[in-house]
């Protein structure tokens, strides 16, 4: 019970600060602006099921966030580019190097998609429904992502 409560405090202030620092939360994260995106993550395979909560923000080119699920374990933190993403810190079942491959490649089409508004690649694509969840399928791997925008 003692740390359920101190992760609620650690989530709390985590989510406050954020809130602080940013502007209104964006729908769509852009390149450019300073701004904070804050999404509930569902990561779905063939073998495993992952969800949580990303939060990243953006400073110039650059995005810097983390996935932490639910009861507080850092699944990943993140830094990417325009051009690269890299993976830093990973849980131990995720730590392999085809895996961490994969996931920076479908973050990096995440940005990239919904900057450029672009929502089809070769085995990749990423659709917007009307109440602003973002789904992105990874054809040649199954992988389904949905991001769920956070509101204040």
């Amino acid at each position: 019970m003692k740390r359920q409560l101190l992760f609620l405090g650690f989530c709390l202030r985590l989510l406050s600060s954020c809130a602080s620092l940013s502007s209104p939360l964006l729908p769509l994260p852009f390149y450019g602006e300073e701004t904070t995106a804050r999404y509930r993550v569902h990561i779905q395979s063939r073998r495993t099921n992952l969800s949580g909560i990303l939060v990243a923000k953006s400073r110039g080119d650059e995005w810097r966030g983390s996935l932490v699920n639910e009861f507080g374990v850092k699944a990943f933190d993140f830094a990417l580019d325009k051009q690269k993403c890299r993976l830093f810190h990973t849980v131990s079942f995720l730590n392999k190097w085809y895996i961490r491959k994969i996931i920076a490649n479908d973050l990096l089409f995440f940005f990239r998609a919904t900057q450029q508004g672009k929502g089809k690649m070769k085995e990749k694509t990423l659709t917007i429904q009307s109440d602003g969840i973002i789904r992105i399928r990874n054809e040649r791997h199954k992988i389904e992502y949905i991001f769920q925008p956070l509101t204040e």
